[in-house]
């Protein structure tokens, strides 16, 4: 009878609940409320690891590759959250990358007897190497895969063989302990039996498991050189023709010189000797940049950018040598998640409006520079398969001249989505 439940509520202030029951009723109560919530605590910080570890298998089948590495973290963290809520003091936690040289987390997990689902170490760590050699970063893709493949190793071991050769030396010395073992062996046999059908089933499913992420790694290798032979055909299209000028440039300029230095004209001699050594150095130039075209090497660098530091940084000198200046003064602004858009001013520039239309089109000697830049932006639209990519110069209201550069951009993952 004296047991009951009520709400309050006040307008500005909020609602208050309460109830009220029989002493040994309410401990009951608190007792079985604070057991399921002892159990609930350990069961969600693990199934929502193996969500995320779900997820980045899925994510590699649709090629998001970069996406997966960041689920296989948040599945690295949640797992070390609950790693440090059995042991608050514990130093041993999961790490993205680390020394091959020492004993990986994950196996003193295993050897310390750590109650947690090995199988998503397993998935995770495989769908992160997986995902590291799609991304070509070698040193990520070897330390997931030697975890995988040792933590693998260890699950999969017969760890009662030794204990099996002791008793059966033991056996030899007396015929009751033979009998007795013999009995224990037919046990033994179909306890073996029943525990290889599930380690078979298993093995054929981690073997699926392989035998797919391998077709899907021939599948990008072959898409990988048809686009490598594709980039290598320019390429040589483009050499070829670049030697192709220099040879007719070199017959006909020796050609030249001799003429004028017999008609004695030194002004028109030292113009033509001078645009015949910097055109001869701009065509061997390029010929030579021809050789390294298909070795770019794309990673993230500083403002997001995604693109090969070397090219950058050969851009935006090439920019700050005409800008007349010893710094640029560069301003950086994401137009999407796809692309960032760098802001160049050129105090240095005087162009009339025609000039300034022209500045990338091969019109003059004083263009070469700027059409370097736009073979740059170029290169890493083709490199990314972001076409948007783009430069271009325009005159502000203060009648200076600043160039727009759009440039690929690191996609990362929304928090909402993560």
């Amino acid at each position: 009878s004296v047991s009951s439940i009520a709400a309050e509520s006040e307008k500005g202030r909020g609602s208050r609940f309460y109830f009220r029951l029989p002493k040994k009723m309410l401990t009951l109560l608190l007792a079985v409320m604070s057991f399921t919530g002892s159990v609930f605590s350990k069961n969600v910080p693990l199934q929502q690891a193996s969500l995320y570890a779900d997820s980045a298998y899925f994510l590699n089948i649709r090629g998001e590759y970069q996406r997966c590495l960041d689920y296989a973290d948040s599945c690295r963290q949640i797992l070390n959250q609950y790693y440090r809520s059995l042991n608050p003091h514990a130093s041993d936690t999961l790490l993205a990358i680390g020394d091959l040289s020492i004993t990986p987390p994950e196996i003193n997990w295993l050897h310390d007897s750590i109650s947690v689902n090995y199988q998503i170490l397993l998935d995770m760590r495989n769908e992160s190497a997986v995902a590291a050699l799609a991304l070509h970063e070698w040193q990520l893709y070897e330390y997931n895969n030697r975890i995988y493949t040792q933590l693998f190793k260890e699950l999969s071991a017969d760890s009662s063989l030794d204990s099996y050769c002791r008793t059966m030396q033991q056996s030899q010395t007396n015929k009751q302990v033979a009998i007795i073992l013999l009995v224990f062996l037919f046990l033994a046999i179909i306890i073996v039996v029943v525990w290889q059908l599930m380690l078979l089933h298993n093995r054929r499913y981690s073997i699926m498991q392989v035998r797919r992420s391998q077709l899907e790694l021939m599948a990008d290798d072959v898409q990988r050189l048809k686009m490598e032979e594709g980039n290598l055909h320019i390429s040589n299209a483009v050499l070829d023709n670049t030697l192709s000028t220099l040879k007719h440039e070199t017959m006909y300029y020796p050609r030249r010189i001799q003429q004028l230095l017999d008609d004695n004209d030194s002004a028109s001699l030292i113009e033509v000797t001078q645009y015949y050594r910097e055109l001869y150095g701009i065509l061997s130039q390029q010929a030579m940049g021809q050789l390294d075209y298909s070795k770019m090497h794309l990673k993230a660098l500083d403002h997001e950018v995604l693109g090969d530091a070397i090219y950058i940084d050969y851009l935006f000198d090439i920019l700050r040598k005409q800008s007349g200046g010893k710094a640029l003064n560069v301003d950086w602004f994401p137009v999407d998640e796809h692309y960032i858009q760098a802001t160049v001013p050129m105090p240095a520039l005087q162009l009339s409006d025609e000039q300034l239309a022209r500045l990338f089109m091969p019109q003059s000697e004083a263009n070469i520079p700027f059409l370097i830049c736009r073979e740059i932006v170029r290169l890493h639209g083709e490199a990314t398969n972001r076409h948007a990519c783009g430069i271009r110069a325009e005159r502000l209201d203060n009648q200076q001249i600043q160039i727009l550069i759009t440039l690929p951009r690191i996609c990362k993952i929304s928090k909402s989505s993560s």
